[in-house]
């Protein structure tokens, strides 16, 4: 597609995002979405990826956050957790860091209503 589009459209593909203005959405095309998808999985089943390959899922988290509703909520520790290996591995992205993503089911669930006027706990 070139830079100008002359012909009015509804549905339009700009800056790595397509722009619904018909159902007022913005999302990734599909090809974007399927391959954040499989980096995810890619690196979640890998038990030590290395640091190269973990700041490639980190740079394409980050260029996705407006699309990712909880990317921030993973990068950040994911950043933390890179930068620590880089140290210890004196700036070597060849060095393999250890994968300790875990997906479990909560430990402790908390309850609340709107008033504030009570909550509960379980676990």
């Amino acid at each position: 597609m070139g830079k100008s589009v002359f012909i009015p459209t509804q549905c339009i593909t700009f800056s790595g995002f397509v722009f619904n203005s018909n159902e007022m959405t913005v999302s990734l095309p599909p090809t974007k979405a399927i391959k954040l998808q499989s980096k995810a999985v890619e690196l979640l089943s890998t038990l030590s990826p290395t640091m190269r390959a973990v700041s490639e899922d980190i740079g394409l988290i980050g260029c996705q956050f407006s699309w990712c509703m909880y990317g921030p909520l993973y990068y950040r520790q994911l950043e933390i957790e890179k930068v620590a290996a880089l140290k210890q591995n004196r700036g070597n992205f060849e060095a393999t860091m250890q994968n300790l993503a875990f997906i479990g089911n909560p430990q402790l669930t908390v309850y609340s209503d709107a008033s504030l006027t009570s909550w509960r706990v379980s676990s």
